[in-house]
């Protein structure tokens, strides 16, 4: 596309990071703004679904997140005190039947890591400790100015900047903020007790377990919240013990070591859990939005990153095609938006009914199909 060649990506994130290697990958001009010091996050493990690993085939460095990840093709699943189940094959991708897993659990400071070496190596021009404070969007341009008093003129804006994104504030201040599911999340390294992603079926809850190493693995459990009051985190030991009350085998451990003082405070993460899409209009003038500052989901079908990965590759490819601007952010949202739907739809149905110790029946169903779909290519 001729006349987008400066391009400012707002945020650091995963979706920022792989819409600034794949734009720079067109030859354009970009750079990508995050407000903290570092590219690296906080953050415990994170699990890449099939179709995640697909599109990170397609950005380039899919080989070197298996270098430093735990890799697994299988779904186990165990009663609350590890006697198993089920079990169930994790199906390739299409596309991506070449890979040596179907899935991966990794840290997030390595998946981080691995994707700022790839942008780096390519020439992107990192802007660290910065953000936009004010946006003019002009018919040929946006001017920026920065928090840090900076000003520069791009010809576009890629608001990548999450689910509480000032970029979407700005241009559309009348869009409704993120909505609470009643759901929060619990997550802690611990040892590699399973070689496959598990799933241990407590009487009101569930405890996941995926591998990220040879050596480790991250533990998550979803529970109940009536509201989304702020828990202090000197109190998360506490709360998460009483969580895994109800589990046996592996856990039991777990929760010893959290009742010992072994794993502490800053060793737990927890999060309330939001979900978050604009059904209207993605961009206006020379401003779009990508990822979480447009679609939020919740980690049921782990595909939170893989829709701002896929949206990152999705946008390239309109940016890539020789047509109007206004016609590109068009066929971006219009290839990607029933698939963020879904995924949300999904996911927040899940966890509807785990909340309501409903039909498992009906959430395997739901989530098989899910995946199902997933792994089909993108829309063209």
């Amino acid at each position: 596309m001729t006349g987008i060649v400066d391009i400012a990506i707002i945020g650091g994130g995963i979706g920022g990071m792989c819409a600034a290697i794949q734009l720079k990958k067109l030859g354009k001009n970009v750079s990508l703004i995050e407000i903290k010091d570092t590219l690296k996050p906080i953050g415990a493990g994170i699990t890449l679904n099939a179709a995640t690993l697909r599109a990170l085939k397609e950005i380039g460095v899919v080989q070197e997140l298996f270098k430093v990840s735990g890799q697994f093709s299988q779904f186990d699943m165990y009663t609350s005190d590890g006697h198993k189940i089920a079990e169930a094959p994790i199906k390739p991708a299409i596309g991506a039947e070449d890979l040596a897993a179907n899935s991966i659990g990794v840290m997030r400071t390595k998946f981080a890591e691995v994707l700022e070496n790839k942008l780096r190596e390519l020439g992107v021009n990192v802007i660290l400790g910065t953000t936009v404070d004010k946006l003019e969007n002009n018919k040929d341009s946006v001017k920026v100015l920065f928090t840090n008093g900076q000003k520069q003129q791009f010809d576009l804006v890629i608001g990548a900047d999450g689910i509480h994104s000032k970029i979407r504030h700005l241009v559309f201040p009348e869009l409704p903020e993120s909505t609470f599911t009643h759901q929060g999340a619990w997550r802690i390294v611990v040892p590699k007790y399973f070689n496959n992603f598990s799933m241990l079926i407590g009487k009101t809850l569930k405890a996941s377990f995926s591998p990220i190493s040879d050596s480790q693995s991250y533990m998550c459990v979803l529970d109940r919240h009536e509201s989304d009051d702020f828990i202090e985190q000197h109190l998360w030991p506490e709360k998460l013990s009483g969580l895994l009350a109800e589990f046996g085998s592996v856990v039991q451990e777990v929760k010893a070591d959290i009742d010992q003082g072994k794993i502490k405070a800053e060793d737990i993460l927890y999060r309330p859990l939001h979900t978050l899409l604009v059904e209207e209009s993605w961009h206006k003038g020379r401003v779009v939005l990508l990822g979480d500052a447009v679609h939020s989901t919740t980690p049921h079908l782990a595909s939170g990153a893989g829709l701002a990965i896929e949206g990152a590759i999705l946008l390239s490819e309109e940016l890539a095609k020789d047509q109007p601007l206004e016609d590109a952010l068009n066929h971006y949202q219009e290839r990607h938006f029933d698939r963020a739907k879904m995924v949300i739809s999904v996911s927040t149905r899940l966890g509807e009914i785990e909340m309501s110790n409903g039909s498992p029946v009906e959430h395997r169903e739901l989530a098989t199909k899910a995946f199902e779909a997933l792994t089909q290519p993108l829309k063209a």
